[in-house]
């Protein structure tokens, strides 16, 4: 329960922050008088899920880049070690597994996954 405590106090901090700067950036509290109606809020909550699935595309994205990157890594790793010989991952392999999944996260392929 402490751990969930924690959590509110952080959430009403944030919030409370938020307030501040809006108190100051327009020079008064939020007015509780009408003088934002149903049309600002849906606004806002447009311009908010804007916001959020911007984030949650960039999100998935890296998370996308990251999972190809490592399947490349093991694909390199599995490879070379059919040789027998152990081998090194160096800054030049891996600088052309990062390119190779940036081209085709760019792709036309991949670009609706994102």
């Amino acid at each position: 329960m402490s751990k969930a405590k924690n959590t509110n106090k952080q959430l009403l901090n944030w919030i409370a922050n938020r307030l501040d700067i809006g108190n100051v950036r327009f020079g008064k509290s939020i007015p509780l008088d009408g003088t934002y109606d149903l049309q600002d809020a849906m606004e806002e909550g447009v311009d908010l899920c804007i916001y959020v699935t911007s984030v949650i595309l960039d999100i998935h994205k890296a998370t996308l880049f990251n999972k190809l990157a490592i399947d490349k890594i093991m694909e390199h790793y599995n490879f070379q070690s059919l040789d027998g010989k152990e081998t090194v991952l160096t800054e030049e392999d891996f600088d052309k597994i990062c390119e190779t999944i940036k081209k085709s996260l760019h792709s036309e392929k991949c670009v609706d996954l994102y």
